[in-house]
């Protein structure tokens, strides 16, 4: 054994020997905000991992808690410190915050008392993990920065002391969700590195500097397209002693996935029910180990807008699995929500051709259409316009048929996977103009209404395809009275995003 290694298993050894604490807190609700659709997720994602790989003594999970529940939790962290002061916390956080603190249903636990709480703990070691809107706020008053990945030194010269404080953000950034990791782009990250992926030197053992540096660039890397902007992850590191902070130690899993070495290929892991664990970034110089309980697991291969799709087993204790190749199916960009907000309405104009058919006897007739919508994140709403021109024959005789129509549309948006399933209404008026034979031709308005059924299909950030059906009614004139007459469509377009 070389003498690094005797170091380093040193280290691990005192690392494990002292006794280790975790406060997980979630609150996904708050006065005034919308609802967070992941913040239990992603503090139970964090849980399972410190639990796995974390050498955790005990971990206190609290769910939408009070401020003083948060009190009374550290509190009971210094009360073990105070029994034994080699007792190493973590805190984590995901929820609502603002630029003074935490919110937390109808109260705020200030930035000033969490700082006051960490800084004056007998805890030989705090590390807190703050993944909230203006987080950075809580790292800024005291030296804390926004900085490169490579930035947050480490410990040299195998014990350590002090403080650190990682936010999801600077104090002016919103910290974003996506819905198809199904979690926070930070914490998604935080854990990707804990599992394995932040291990840079590969020597089983994933530090705070490592997670950090992970957490930084891939978070940065993920937000940079997205509506809100790019997020970039700050730090306050305190740390002092005689030696790296390890958070996870890998051989604490008996079994592992291991991706092949590459040139930047992104591996997005997940259960086979879909549940994202981890992501991955393939090395040139390594391969990359990630540790993962027993279960069965999709691996799926990004590159630019394709993908490659493996499922893989890894049985209890059995060791490592070689990620091999597979097939390949296509993928499309995902839109990123902030945490506690909602994305800006987006500007689209759709261009369509439809089959409209109406009335007795005449089907099929073509249109032409454009339309300009607003976007929102559930709702889009909007004027379309359509001109549409049949001719034909009604028993034998001749028969022309001119509409142009006006509507509303307004569509109820349902993410499904890749595509948006969206149910609505369309409110309209026609302007009909019709000639039988060598009859004087006629001319006349007509009210619609209409259930409207669409999918969208998108292919880049800008651009998606629309199909759209239509069922409804539209009221006609016939020998002078008015009639409901059935009316049924179906339109292609494409749409273009701003």
């Amino acid at each position: 054994m070389t003498i690094a290694a005797l170091v380093l298993a040193a280290q691990l050894g005192t690392l494990f020997a002292v006794e280790r604490v975790a406060i997980v807190a979630s609150a996904g609700t708050a006065d005034g905000q919308a609802a967070l659709r992941y913040a239990d997720r992603d503090a139970e994602r964090l849980e399972a991992v410190l639990r796995e790989l974390g050498g955790f003594d005990r971990i206190e999970h609290l769910r939408q808690p009070r401020a003083q529940q948060l009190r009374e939790a550290l509190a009971r962290v210094e009360q073990e410190a105070a029994r034994n002061p080699t007792v190493q916390m973590v805190f984590y956080y995901s929820g609502h915050a603002d630029a003074h603190g935490l919110l937390l249903g109808g109260e705020r636990f200030s930035f000033d008392e969490l700082r006051t709480r960490l800084e004056g703990s007998r805890a030989s070691v705090r590390v807190a993990f703050i993944d909230a809107c203006y987080s950075g706020s809580l790292v800024r008053p005291k030296g804390g920065q926004r900085a490169p990945g490579y930035a947050l030194d480490t410990v040299e010269p195998a014990r350590v002391s002090g403080a650190a404080i990682i936010s999801a953000g600077t104090a002016t950034e919103l910290a974003q969700e996506s819905g198809d990791i199904e979690g926070s782009y930070f914490t998604h990250h935080i854990l990707s590195a804990l599992r394995g992926a932040g291990d840079r030197d590969g020597d089983g053992v994933v530090t705070l500097a490592e997670t950090y540096q992970y957490a930084y660039s891939h978070t940065l890397a993920a937000t940079l397209p997205s509506l809100w902007g790019p997020q970039h992850p700050s730090y306050e590191y305190r740390l002092s002693g005689t030696g790296e902070l390890p958070l996870t130690r890998l051989a604490r899993s008996g079994q592992a996935l291991t991706f092949p070495q590459g040139d930047g290929r992104v591996f997005l892991v997940s259960t086979t029910g879909d549940e994202v664990i981890a992501e991955v970034t393939s090395r040139p110089d390594a391969r990359v180990r990630l540790a993962l309980p027993a279960a069965r697991y999709h691996v799926l291969e990004r590159q630019e807008r394709k993908a490659r799709l493996a499922e893989i087993a890894l049985a209890s204790a059995g060791g490592d699995v070689a990620v091999d190749r597979a097939i390949f199916h296509e993928v499309a960009p995902e839109l990123a929500f902030a945490k506690g907000g909602r994305p800006p309405p987006r500007n689209e104009i759709a261009v369509d051709v439809a089959l409209t058919g109406l009335g007795p006897g005449v089907i099929n007739t073509p249109e032409l259409g454009v339309g300009y919508f607003r976007r929102w994140s559930w709702l889009t709403l909007g004027p379309h316009v359509s001109l549409g021109q049949h001719d034909g024959t009604i028993s034998n005789v001749p028969f022309s048929l001119k509409r142009a129509t006006a509507s509303l549309f307004a569509l109820r948006r349902v993410p499904v996977g890749i595509s948006d399933v969206q149910l609505g209404v369309a409110l309209g008026l026609a302007a009909i103009q019709e000639q039988i034979d060598v009859r004087p031709s006629r001319f006349g308005w007509a009210p619609s209404a209409s259930a409207l059924f669409a999918l969208d299909v998108p292919f880049v950030r800008w651009l998606a395809v629309r199909m759209l059906w239509s069922a409804g009614v539209e009221v006609l004139r016939v020998d002078e009275q008015r009639q409901a007459s059935l009316e049924l469509g179906a339109s292609l377009g494409a749409v273009l995003r701003q």
